[in-house]
C-alpha cells in the first residue's frame, strides 16, 4: 500500500487545447498551474513508493481533496450561513481533480497505466488547519 499527502492547492486537469506550431500539432493543458501541481504529486508519490515495485495488477485508489474556502464565504463573524457546507462549484470538478492525480501517478511510475484502476473512491471537502492538498492511498488488489 502506498499512502501520501500532497500539500498545496489541488489543480483540476481540464480539457486540452490544440494548435499548430511550425507545421506540427501541439497539445497543452488549459490550466497553467497544472504542470507544477502534477510535478509535486509525482515527486511525493515517487518518494512514497520507494521500496515498492511498480504495480501491475488491479488497483484501488482513495483520494481525499482538501480545498481552500473562498474569501467570499467569510463575513465579519466567521463563515457566512449562506456559504456551502461542501465545495460544489464547477471550478472544483471532482473528476478533473482526480484525473490530474492519476496521470501524475502514472508519471511517477506507480503503475504502468491508470487503466489499472478498478476502484476509485474520491471526496472533496474544505481544508482544515493543515491546509489544502490531497490525501492519496493506493493499493494493489489481486
Amino acid at each position: 500500500m502506498i499512502s501520501a499527502r500532497v500539500m498545496g492547492v489541488p489543480v483540476p486537469q481540464g480539457s486540452m487545447r490544440g494548435f499548430v506550431r511550425g507545421g506540427k500539432a501541439v497539445l497543452t493543458a488549459d490550466n497553467r498551474r497544472l504542470h507544477s501541481w502534477r510535478a509535486d504529486v509525482a515527486a511525493v508519490l515517487s518518494a512514497a513508493r520507494m521500496g515498492h515495485a511498480q504495480l501491475t495488477g488491479p488497483v484501488y485508489v482513495w483520494l481525499s481533496f482538501m480545498l481552500l474556502r473562498p474569501m467570499s464565504h467569510y463575513g465579519a463573524r466567521g463563515i457566512r450561513h449562506s456559504a456551502p457546507v461542501r465545495p460544489i462549484g464547477a471550478r472544483d470538478d471532482l473528476d478533473k481533480l482526480c484525473r490530474a492525480i492519476l496521470d501524475a501517478a502514472t508519471a511517477a511510475g506507480v503503475w504502468r497505466d491508470d487503466g489499472q484502476v478498478v476502484n476509485l473512491i474520491m471526496s472533496k471537502d474544505w481544508a482544515d488547519d493543515e491546509g489544502p492538498g490531497v490525501a492519496i492511498t493506493i493499493e494493489e488488489r489481486t
